[in-house]
């Protein structure tokens, strides 16, 4: 998508902050994940989990 309008990209801008060259890097969201034990226990989850197989169901 071309812009055709000024404004038009400021939205794509705002949800997928792209990195541009040359400009000082936004910065990193907050995580949502405040519990580690939490956090890593879906890690491992997620490493087991074919996950090309349950899109196919």
């Amino acid at each position: 998508m071309l812009p055709e309008q000024p404004g038009e990209i400021d939205g794509w801008i705002a949800r997928w902050k792209p990195h541009v060259h040359g400009q000082q890097q936004a910065p990193s969201p907050a995580s949502l994940m405040t519990d580690p034990v939490v956090e890593n226990a879906l890690t491992s989850l997620s490493g087991s989990i074919n996950f090309s197989h349950a899109v196919m169901n």
